[in-house]
């Protein structure tokens, strides 16, 4: 298995275990423009996003459709999860959103990142 590929792994664990912290121990902080919350969902599916599709830069076929449907799953079952379990936490279809910007924000980054980030870029490392 390739390190690309452990590292998507890891990070999707990290995810889901993110997610699963009880909501009482999550810092309450309030921007007037920007929630924290809001922009760590962005974060998390931006580096999932990349880190799935260098991990399956070498297929060839629907990978990058592939990545997006699962992104897409995994960015809306990660909320259910969250309102299913008795963590503290609910649902919020603005995480969703979040979510799936950050993810989609890599896939149409992604090969421009990847020719100007040394660890993306095999060539350079």
């Amino acid at each position: 298995m390739r390190p690309a590929t452990i590292l998507a792994i890891i990070w999707t664990l990290a995810i889901l275990a993110a997610c699963s912290l009880p909501g009482n121990e999550l810092p309450k902080i309030n921007f007037d423009l920007f929630e924290p919350d809001k922009i760590a969902h962005f974060i998390l599916f931006f580096l999932f996003g990349l880190l799935w599709l260098e991990a399956a830069s070498e297929n060839k076929k629907n990978w990058k459709i592939l990545i997006a449907v699962f992104g897409i799953l995994y960015a809306i079952l990660t909320e259910l999860y969250q309102s299913a379990l008795p963590l503290g936490r609910t649902a919020d279809p603005m995480d969703s959103l979040a979510n799936l910007i950050g993810l989609f924000t890599a896939m149409g980054s992604y090969t421009w990142l990847r020719a100007r980030i040394w660890f993306l870029n095999p060539k350079t490392s």
